[in-house]
């Protein structure tokens, strides 16, 4: 299937990259899409369409069960740089870490690395089908048998980036058991709103807010993203805190099912710029050029001045 690469779209007036095949963006492997008349849809979903159009169990089923973790475009690199940060960057002792997950979509595997280092998990997205998804899986023994129990991610984080030997399974099933856990609470979100946890903008705060391919397609323009960057650091406990985020660069929107969603195309100095005028320092930015059909798949860690 032909696609059209980002850079070269990002080059172009808005108008003509609205004209053209829309590169892909969000958590995992994406649909590739391809409109065989040139041209995208009229309107691209955004905003409260995720309420009523986006179907968080048809994307998690197509989009990350269908290969292994190692096979998936976006996930070793996502997995990797949270296994890292946690293991090595941040050096949390066990259970000590408070952690929001903001904006975390249907998926569960961006919590697997942080499990052992947190003492409570708040998970927050915009979509009621995301968070009915994420909930489902909370409820659901973790077996084969029950279509989203993320034990190939389990395996790959366990496993192969922690080097756990794990015959039985019995290490998956108490490390998806110690996330269960630990997940206290699942909650709306909305990164535009003044209170982007609306009545659940809660007391406490966090040692670590997780962003993932999130703030780009919620922000329309570079300064809302900016803005929203700043949003988060209410979160934060204070000086020291961490802020990592994933995003893609260059992407203008993706695809879940039929329906096409707006994503804003993120330049590297436009990430950097949002963390420093949030008042991070810059700890770690890696990228892999070219992935998933946009210009580079981004990884950030600021910790709060």
């Amino acid at each position: 299937m032909m696609m059209t690469k980002c850079s070269t779209v990002c080059e172009m007036p808005l108008h003509s990259r609205l004209a053209m095949t829309l590169a892909l963006a969000m958590t995992t492997t994406r649909t590739k899409v391809q409109y065989e008349s040139g041209e995208l849809p009229q309107r691209l979903s955004y905003g409260e369409d995720y309420i009523r159009d986006f179907d968080a169990n048809a994307y998690v089923k197509k989009n990350y069960f269908n290969e292994p973790p190692v096979d998936n475009v976006v996930e070793p690199f996502v997995l990797k740089n949270l296994h890292d940060f946690y293991t090595k960057t941040a050096e949390f002792s066990l259970d000590s870490a408070s952690i929001l997950e903001f904006g975390g979509g249907a998926a569960v595997s961006h919590l697997i690395s942080a499990t052992p280092y947190a003492s409570n998990i708040v998970f927050a997205d915009y979509s009621p089908s995301a968070l009915n998804a994420v909930d489902e899986w909370k409820k659901a023994p973790f077996t084969r048998e029950h279509q989203n129990d993320w034990r190939d991610f389990f395996r790959y984080v366990v496993c192969d980036l922690e080097r756990n030997a794990d015959d039985d399974g019995d290490e998956l099933i108490r490390r998806a058991s110690q996330l269960k856990g630990k997940l206290s609470s699942l909650v709306p979100c909305n990164i535009l709103s003044d209170t982007p946890l609306g009545n659940n903008d809660y007391d406490q705060r966090f040692d670590v807010v997780s962003s993932a391919f999130c703030l780009e397609v919620a922000s329309r323009t570079y300064e809302q993203y900016k803005l929203s960057v700043k949003k988060l650091v209410n979160f934060l406990k204070g000086s020291g805190s961490w802020l990592v985020l994933h995003c893609f660069l260059g992407a203008i929107g993706y695809c879940v099912g039929e329906k096409t969603f707006f994503a804003l195309p993120l330049k590297e100095d436009v990430v950097k710029e949002a963390l420093d005028e949030a008042g991070f320092r810059l700890v770690k930015f890696d990228y892999e050029p070219e992935k998933a059909n946009c210009q580079a798949l981004c990884h950030a860690v600021g910790q709060l001045k």
